[in-house]
């Protein structure tokens, strides 16, 4: 089975139906890939986050065409979501 192609468009990556934009996280997150700190105070690695689904892992698996990430799910509002909305 062949990796996923990761498309880049305006600052956006696409892959699996995530809509990714890479960021730097200065707070506690974690990878959902491989569950390691997505965070650092002072150097934090490049991140990426699904602008859909909030799902957020390193770079370096989309770098790799890694397929450990699951499709995006937008549906599946999280509770910072949900409050908005109501």
């Amino acid at each position: 089975m062949e990796p996923t192609a990761c498309v880049e468009k305006s600052g956006f990556i696409y892959h699996k139906g995530h809509e990714f934009i890479p960021l730097f996280y200065h707070f506690p997150a974690n990878c959902e890939a491989c569950t390691k700190p997505l965070w650092n105070m002072f150097k934090p690695p490049l991140a990426l986050e699904c602008q859909r689904c909030q799902i957020k892992c390193h770079k370096e698996h989309m770098d790799k065409k890694e397929e450990s990430l699951r499709p995006c799910t937008p549906d599946h509002l999280n509770s910072v979501t949900l409050g908005y909305l109501l």
